[in-house]
């Protein structure tokens, strides 16, 4: 009756979360419950593979733009130096 349903909620519970946290898995605990109802009559290394997806995109984050040097002007004379200005960065 409904006790036998309770400890077979339990098991499944138990046995799910020992995948989980055997497999090191990213995926929640309903998503390995899925994956492992779906890979039931598998291999075990397909369900190995379905709990580690392979991502399908890639990101290098956000990527900086470069800041444009700005150049000192050049004076044609011999007498003085200038000084490039501070940045208010």
């Amino acid at each position: 009756g409904v006790w036998n349903q309770i400890f077979l909620a339990l098991i499944t519970y138990a046995i799910a979360m020992c995948i989980q946290l055997k497999s090191g898995t990213k995926l929640s605990l309903w998503d390995v419950l899925q994956s492992l109802r779906a890979c039931w009559d598998k291999a075990w290394f397909v369900l190995e593979a379905e709990l580690h997806p392979k991502p399908s995109r890639f990101s290098k984050g956000r990527e900086k733009v470069p800041k444009a040097q700005k150049q000192v002007p050049r004076l044609r004379t011999t007498v003085g130096m200038m000084k490039p200005r501070k940045s208010k960065n």
